[in-house]
C-alpha cells in the first residue's frame, strides 16, 4: 500500500560561527572571476581558512555523487555556508520513494557568496528555486513529515514540479517566478522578497489554501495546515525581530515545536533569538 506525505526539511549551516565572517568570504572572490570558480579550491579554503567542519566537507563530497558538478557543487557550498531549508511531496510503497524536493535560492549562488555583506544588510538579489533533492543526503538532515492523502500529495507535488522549473506563479500572481528576490534580512512577501524559509512555509500556505477550498477537505489537510502556520508564526516573528530564521527553525524541528500545541516551546526559542538581537519581545503565552 503506498504511503504520501508532504513536509519540509532543513540542514545546518557547517561554518564556525566566530572563526568565519563575511570579510572573509568577500576577500577570496576580491580577486575572482566567478565565472570561473574553481568548486573545489573554493571547498579547501572554506575547511582550511573559514573552519568548516569536517561534516561540512562530507556534505559536498556526497552530493557531487548525485548530482553533475555544476549544480551539486555551488548548491552544496550554497548550504555548507548558510544552511537550507526546503517543501517536499513523497510517496513511498512496494515501488520504492518518489520525492519532490524545492527549495528557494539565489538564482546565481556564486553572486550571493560575493554579495554576503549587502545581504546581511538587507540587500537583495534576483532569486529561483532549485531541486533540491540531495538534502536527503545531508547528514545534519532534520525533516517534519506529515501523512497525507493521496489528493494532498499530487497537488503538492505537481505545484512544487512547477516551482522547480521556475514556471510557477504561486508567490507571484500573474508575474513569472524569475521576478522574486532572495534576502536575508528585511523580508518582505508584498514585495516578493524571500529567503529558502519564507518561500517555502508561504508555497505551502498558498498550496493549501487551494487545497481548503475543496470540498469535502482531503485527509490530512488539517495537521498540515497546523504545521505550516506554526512554521510562518516563527519565521514573521523571527524576521520582524531583525533576526535570522533558519538556525531558529532548524532548532524548532529538532525540539518537535511544530508538532505540538502548546507554543511554549517554540517562544522559548522565538525568545532567545530576539533577546540576542537586543531586541524587546514577549511571547503570547
Amino acid at each position: 500500500m503506498d504511503r504520501y506525505c508532504v513536509g519540509f526539511i532543513a540542514v545546518a549551516s557547517q561554518k564556525t560561527a566566530l572563526y568565519a565572517g563575511n570579510k572573509d568570504i568577500d576577500e577570496y572572490f576580491k580577486n575572482i572571476d566567478p565565472d570561473k570558480l574553481d568548486a573545489m579550491d573554493f571547498i579547501v579554503y572554506c575547511r582550511s581558512v573559514l573552519g568548516y567542519q569536517a561534516n561540512g566537507i562530507y556534505r559536498f563530497l556526497r552530493y557531487m555523487k548525485s548530482s553533475p558538478l555544476s549544480n551539486s557543487a555551488l548548491q552544496a557550498l550554497a548550504s555548507i555556508y548558510a544552511g537550507h531549508f526546503a517543501i517536499f511531496a513523497e510517496a513511498s510503497g512496494d515501488g520504492g520513494i518518489q520525492r519532490t524536493v524545492t527549495g528557494f535560492n539565489p538564482a546565481s549562488l556564486t553572486s550571493s557568496m560575493i554579495k554576503t555583506t549587502p545581504l546581511k544588510q538587507g540587500g537583495a538579489i534576483p532569486g529561483k528555486w532549485y531541486d533540491d533533492k540531495e538534502m536527503f543526503m545531508d547528514p545534519t538532515r532534520r525533516v517534519i513529515s506529515i501523512p497525507v492523502s493521496k489528493a494532498v500529495y499530487e497537488t503538492f507535488r505537481d505545484d512544487l514540479e512547477e516551482l522547480k522549473n521556475n514556471r510557477s506563479t504561486l508567490l507571484t500572481g500573474a508575474n513569472s517566478s524569475g521576478n522574486m528576490l532572495y534576502g536575508w534580512y528585511m523580508l518582505d512577501k508584498s514585495a516578493s522578497k524571500y529567503n529558502c524559509v519564507t518561500a517555502s512555509i508561504t508555497a505551502s500556505s498558498k498550496i493549501i489554501e487551494k487545497l481548503e477550498r475543496q470540498d469535502p477537505k482531503p485527509e490530512g489537510l488539517d495537521e498540515l495546515k497546523n504545521v505550516t502556520d506554526k512554521l510562518d508564526y516563527c519565521a514573521n516573528t523571527l524576521t520582524r525581530g531583525g533576526a535570522g530564521t533558519l538556525t531558529w527553525v532548524l532548532l524548532g524541528m529538532q525540539a518537535g515545536s511544530f508538532l505540538v500545541e502548546d507554543r511554549k516551546l517554540l517562544d522559548g526559542i522565538l525568545y532567545e533569538a530576539l533577546n540576542r538581537r537586543s531586541k524587546v519581545w514577549s511571547p503570547k503565552l
